[in-house]
């Protein structure tokens, strides 16, 4: 899948902050694509070194022919991985195509890494299921800030405030396309007003003309939100919120608890463990929450 419309991070904040796939923490699911690995080449799961061989497969010796297709090779690959004896305890492999695809059974984790490491062999869920991560992570963080936090574009009906001052539904406004007056809802040409201006942070739109009172008559195009960029770039604090939703999904999803806390109590000092949303996370979010 692409990245989600409403991501606050992007791959690439990830990579810098787990370069490697080794460096993921919790990963329980991963994809090896074996379109361009070649002879003498290792991919090394859990510890555990593979080294790709130009036309024989030794499990004992836990080399695999790359001399076929890549459908071939990668069924080779699998042969060796899932062997009861030179395998990898725990992690079950399966191939579709050229691409294998490794779990971590009983909420395991893996490590997996490839040399040469071309930047295509070993994807540690990184460009499928981590956006999927990222994608549940920003929605979360919406739905706690009651409002859109990625930059987009809005289309929005208000009422009216009964004053010169409307609070868009979401921020910061990077831009207004238009904005309408009209009790008839037609927002035609003649209904459109211009001479507004915005407030920087709390989404404030200004008409000193005053926007009247009545029911469903203004509409607002604008975008808004934080990018992953400047000039409106997500600020840090949010960023590492969304990192650490990411981290507590995939450790859900796995099967485990995160470890949250220790506390002391009368007998002795016990460790606590998020089910629900992490604290911290969910603290840093709920400072972005739109105003009522």
């Amino acid at each position: 899948m692409a990245l989600p419309a409403n991501a606050l991070i992007d791959i690439a904040y990830l990579e810098q902050m787990w370069p490697t796939a080794a460096s993921v923490p919790g990963i329980f699911k991963a994809t090896i694509t074996l379109a361009t690995f070649l002879a003498t080449g290792t991919i090394t799961i859990n510890g555990l070194v593979f080294t790709a061989h130009a036309s024989t497969t030794t499990v004992a010796d836990r080399e695999f022919s790359i001399g076929g297709t890549d459908t071939q090779d990668a069924a080779e690959l699998v042969t060796c991985v899932n062997d009861a004896t030179y395998g990898v305890p725990g992690v079950t492999a399966s191939y579709v195509a050229g691409v294998v695809t490794l779990v971590a059974a009983g909420g395991s984790t893996i490590t997996v890494s490839s040399s040469p490491d071309d930047g295509t062999c070993v994807k540690a869920i990184i460009e499928t299921f981590v956006e999927e991560l990222i994608d549940q992570a920003s929605t979360i963080a919406d739905r706690i800030a009651r409002r859109t936090l990625a930059a987009m574009v809005h289309s929005e009906i208000y009422d009216g405030p009964g004053r010169s001052t409307l609070r868009l539904n979401n921020y910061p406004v990077s831009s207004v396309t238009s904005v309408h007056i009209d009790s008839a809802r037609s927002w035609g040409a003649a209904t459109e007003i211009t001479d507004y201006f915005t407030e920087d942070g709390p989404g404030l739109l200004h008409y000193d003309g005053g926007f009247g009172s009545l029911r469903q008559s203004i509409q607002v195009i604008y975008t808004a939100g934080f990018s992953l960029g400047p000039p409106t770039e997500v600020p840090a604090d949010l960023r590492e919120a969304i990192v650490e939703l990411v981290v507590w999904l995939n450790y859900r999803q796995a099967g485990n608890a995160i470890a949250v806390r220790a506390t002391a109590g009368i007998d002795g000092v016990r460790t606590e463990h998020e089910i629900s949303i992490p604290m911290n996370a969910r603290r840093t979010i709920e400072s972005y929450r739109r105003p009522d």
